[in-house]
């Protein structure tokens, strides 16, 4: 389809306009780019298109330019559901992977298989990960149900009351894990803050000297509340996730990584 985008220059061939055609790659921006435009008028457009951006020059009088850019952001990943036998599997496009990955997500045990995402369209891929599915069956149900049985998975359904008595049973133990510690890094905590908690075991602001604790590690074993708790401690000597505080925490607490792999 062809439209016509007018020029300002009645000096311009055509009668003052351009001919321009839409960009099949872009056919929802409702954008225009020149098909062809007289080489002798001073007032012209153009847009251009660059891999996903847009890019538009208008030059409304000689030595005058106004340039107006859009950008379609990239999405990171893209999904859709499928069914393999009795089973719901979600399939995630994803940028940067070479591989099919297959994971039981907490708490409700949704099964997620990652394709890269220059597959995820393919008409070949369902079949691939049927197969996939098929042949990991055992595995696949056992981490359901694992999943199902775990803290994470009671967490997501517990009651008021529970909240509440986990609340009581964290309360009742963190504060003495932290005058424990704090002698032994060297620091100090000035506020302690208990919340139950999605997405994250703990924080802390360096700022302000407030730690904060998930009451959710009531569920787990007593050595998962205290590995938590040196965590947030040794924020306030290094903030981040780099080498220097992978090296305190190996320094001060040898079996970090053995604790924090019972909290996933």
């Amino acid at each position: 389809m062809q439209k016509r985008a007018h020029c300002d220059d009645a000096s311009a061939e055509n009668n003052g306009e351009i001919e321009c055609e839409h960009p099949s790659i872009y056919p929802h921006l409702g954008y225009f780019y020149p098909k062809s435009h007289p080489k002798t008028a001073e007032s012209a457009f153009e847009i251009r298109v660059i891999t996903r951006r847009l890019s538009l020059n208008l030059n409304i009088t000689p030595g005058v330019m106004f340039k107006f850019g859009y950008h379609r952001p990239m999405p990171t990943t893209q999904q859709r559901l499928i069914f393999v036998d009795d089973l719901e599997v979600w399939v995630i496009g994803k940028p940067r992977i070479r591989n099919m990955n297959l994971r039981v997500q907490p708490p409700d045990a949704r099964i997620e298989v990652s394709v890269p995402r220059s597959r995820f369209h393919s008409p070949f891929v369902d079949a691939e990960i049927a197969d996939f599915i098929r042949n990991k069956r055992a595995w696949l149900d056992k981490a359901v149900e694992n999943t199902l049985s775990s803290p994470m998975s009671q967490a997501a359904a517990a009651t008021p009351e529970q909240v509440k008595y986990w609340r009581q049973v964290v309360e009742a133990f963190t504060p003495a894990l932290v005058e424990q510690w704090e002698p032994i890094l060297g620091v100090k905590a000035k506020k302690l803050d208990y919340r139950n908690m999605r997405s994250r075991w703990g924080s802390c602001q360096p700022s302000t000297g407030r730690i904060c604790i998930n009451v959710r590690l009531a569920l787990y074993p007593p050595e998962c509340l205290e590995y938590v708790v040196v965590h947030e401690l040794c924020h306030l000597l290094v903030s981040g996730h780099g080498p220097d505080f992978h090296q305190l925490m190996t320094r001060v607490m040898p079996d970090w990584k053995q604790r924090r792999a019972k909290l996933r």
